[in-house]
């Protein structure tokens, strides 16, 4: 009966995380087309690089980067909401495991709705100083190349193997089940965070509304955190990809015509 009873809930949850998934996804692939269309005019865009930002324009760009964050995370963050929400329901009987499990998930993306706050307060800046053009697209080299070996060097950090880690094993929501799933969803939240910020930065080098961008970002973050290899073989392979890329930005055009 409990064996039923959580199964059901399990699917419960994936198919809600899913339609999440699924309708944030369209949205963003919606705002990507209309934006490369003639719809372009009858969107939102940013202000002109130089100009100053009002409050809409702050709030809709904090509002983009909310629902981009929510496509990304939500498909590999689904299974260990699966496993929380089982363990949950061996160790509360007596407590609805669909509102714990809200809990935790709305723990889990406060953590990100912070970084949404820090990635638009980024990117008015990088637009008043003219790096990002109306587009959110970068047009300062030297910038881009700069993102993708600082992002490059730390897939090769402790800090990054010690927080992917995390968020590959769900042993610990065990350990910490007598906390509440709000906390757990703020402390695993913390570690996705520190082992996926700074892939998120890469789309300010390959630009904000990159739909392509975010698919392999988002398949790299899945990648990381279920395939079954030792992370460590992911993380210095996608590094040292990330490196070169950077640094073939850095080598003069006339050097590579030269080389070619």
């Amino acid at each position: 009966m409990l064996a039923n009873s959580l199964r059901v809930q399990r699917t419960l949850i994936f198919l809600l995380l899913t339609c999440i998934s699924l309708v944030t996804w369209r949205f963003m692939l919606e705002m990507g087309q209309d934006m490369n269309s003639a719809n372009m005019s009858d969107m939102w865009m940013p202000p002109l690089s130089g100009q100053a930002w009002i409050t809409i324009d702050f709030t809709n760009t904090l509002v983009m980067w909310i629902i981009m964050m929510v496509a990304m995370m939500t498909p590999s963050f689904m299974y260990m909401a699966l496993g929380f929400i089982q363990v949950f329901r061996l160790r509360h009987p007596n407590q609805s495991a669909y509102l714990g499990t809200i809990d935790f998930v709305l723990g889990y993306f406060i953590v990100w709705l912070v970084f949404c706050v820090a990635m638009t307060a980024l990117q008015w800046q990088l637009h008043t100083l003219d790096v990002l053009s109306r587009m959110m697209e970068s047009h300062n080299i030297i910038f881009n190349a700069l993102i993708l070996i600082v992002a490059g060097l730390y897939q090769f950090t402790p800090f990054k193997a010690v927080c992917l880690a995390h968020c590959r094993e769900t042993h610990y929501l065990k350990k910490d089940c007598h906390s509440s799933p709000l906390a757990m969803g703020l402390h695993h939240g913390l570690y996705c965070l520190g082992a996926c910020w700074a892939l998120m930065l890469i789309m300010f080098a390959i630009g904000v509304m990159n739909i392509m961008g975010m698919g392999l970002i988002t398949l790299m973050v899945v990648l990381e955190k279920i395939l079954p290899i030792k992370p460590i073989w992911l993380d210095y392979s996608s590094g040292l990809a990330l490196l070169i890329w950077g640094g073939y930005l850095l080598v003069p055009m006339d050097l590579l015509s030269r080389m070619i």
